[in-house]
This record gives structure tokens, sequence and C-alpha cells, in this order.
């Protein structure tokens, strides 16, 4: 349940924090645009492309296998410490190696899913806040191309205002409060 509201609130900052940038660029740039005119050259404060998404059972698989080589490493590490600290004449270290590398072996398969579980949890929320960004950075980048051609537009004699117009209709439904 924790997971899932921290996914929610994640999300939630991740998008007004992309929102706010964009609409404080296109804020800048309509001040700049009554002022002076025309739209001044600078870099964008957002990416223009946002990183590529992730499968979800990529991001389970790979969970899994890193809980999976945890409990083997914890497993073996134990069993190897247990078996040399027995100090018993019978049981030799390649034994207890062997012994713990198939013990940790099967452990690691059978109980890796819990901390892989936990890992995915955390990976998955980060994906998710990554998408729902994506989706701020997709329409920034439309901002962007329209921006652009309204910058070369303006000196060969589009009128500053239309531009204006067109530009701020580019801003996000943001409670600025």
């Amino acid at each position: 349940m924790a997971t899932l509201v921290g996914g929610a609130v994640g999300q939630g900052l991740g998008v007004a924090r992309a929102a706010r940038a964009m609409n404080g660029q296109i804020d800048a740039d309509l001040e700049f645009l009554l002022e002076n005119g025309y739209l001044p050259n600078v870099q964008p404060v957002l990416p223009l492309t946002g990183s590529r998404p992730r499968s979800k059972v990529a991001i389970f698989l790979t969970s899994w296998a890193i809980g999976s080589l945890g409990i083997f490493v914890l497993i073996f590490l134990a069993s190897v410490l247990v078996t040399a600290a027995a100090n018993d004449p019978e049981h030799s270290v390649a034994l207890a190696v062997v012994g713990g590398g198939l013990t940790g072996l099967g452990a690691g398969i059978l109980g890796g899913w819990l901390p892989g579980l936990i890992l995915f949890a955390i990976l998955g929320t980060r994906e998710n806040v990554r998408r729902a960004v994506g989706v701020v950075l997709e329409e920034f980048r439309e901002y962007w191309e329209a921006r652009t051609e309204a910058m070369h537009a303006i000196p060969q004699g589009r009128d500053p205002y239309v531009v204006w117009n067109c530009l701020a209709t580019y801003r996000l439904p943001l409670d600025d409060a």
C-alpha cells in the first residue's frame, strides 16, 4: 500500500516539477515576446527527448535476478563460513564450497522472488514516474517545435501577437498557488 501511495505521490511531484519548468519557459518566452517583439535564442529548460520506456517484464526479471543473486551470495557465504568454523576433519573446504553453492543456488532460485518483489516495487515506481514525466516532455517538445517555427516566422512578417496567442495555448494547467 505504501508503494502505491509513494508511487502516486512521486508521479504527481515529477509531473508537477516538469510542468512548472515548462510553464516557466513559456511565461519567460511570452514576456520577452511582448517586450521585444521577437523570441530570444535560448536553450530549452527541459530535454526535448525523453528516455525510452523499459518493459515491466524486463524490470521484473532483472529484479528477480538481483534478488536471487543476493540470496545466493548470503546462503553461500553463510554455509561456507559455518562449515569452516565447525572445523570438522571429515568435511573439506571444497565440499563446503560445493554444498554451499548448491544450497545457495536452490535458495536463490526459490527465494529470490521476495527481495526481487521489493526491488520491483521500487524500480517499477521509478519507471511509472519516468513515463508520466515523459508525457510532459512530449508536450514540451511540441511547444518547442512551434516556438522554433515562430522564432523564424516573426522576422519574415508574422504578427508577434498572433504568435503570442499561439504559444500561450501550450501552457499546462497547474495550480500555481
